[in-house]
């Protein structure tokens, strides 16, 4: 049975909490994935099956994490204008997609457990493209944090 995805507000209600801010989303775009050539991409795992994957577009992944640890603005948009997601505020996004694991659900009660970030553009496993391609589930937010930035982040199973 393929993993559940948690809501809208579970997703929007967590990330704000970890970064202390109201944030607002909204509904984003539901296409292939597998050609994204910018941002990072979450791994989950059930067990040694691929559970899921946590795409965050180059915004999200430089303003979420520069919000983490209340890294200025400007910083995030360093990265985002050279387009690269810079150490430090990688390490930031890859404790957030940690506990974002809690985004997915195995109902054979098996944990779902976040395995690393691969940062785009790099040779995703075939296992990646797949999902991304032909998810069985998927929730595509526009996401807005405030004072940072705006962009996509989609959850896949």
């Amino acid at each position: 049975m393929p993993i559940q995805l948690a809501k809208q507000n579970e997703v929007i209600d967590l990330l704000g909490g970890l970064l202390g801010r109201s944030l607002q989303s909204g509904k984003g775009s539901e296409d292939d994935l597998s050609g994204a050539s910018s941002g990072a991409v979450a791994i989950y795992r059930s067990g040694d099956d691929l559970a899921g994957i946590c795409y965050c577009d180059l915004q999200i992944s430089n303003g979420a994490g520069a919000a983490l640890s209340l890294v200025p603005m400007g910083v995030a948009q360093d990265g985002i204008d050279k387009g690269v997601i810079e150490d430090n505020l990688l390490d930031n996004l890859k404790e957030v997609l940690n506990i974002a694991s809690q985004w997915f659900h195995d109902s054979s009660e098996k944990s779902v457990k976040f395995e690393d970030v691969m940062v785009l553009p790099c040779d995703l496993p075939d296992e990646l493209k797949s999902m991304m391609s032909s998810p069985a589930n998927r929730l595509d937010l526009e996401i807005e944090i405030p004072a940072y930035t705006k962009g996509r982040l989609s959850l896949l199973s």
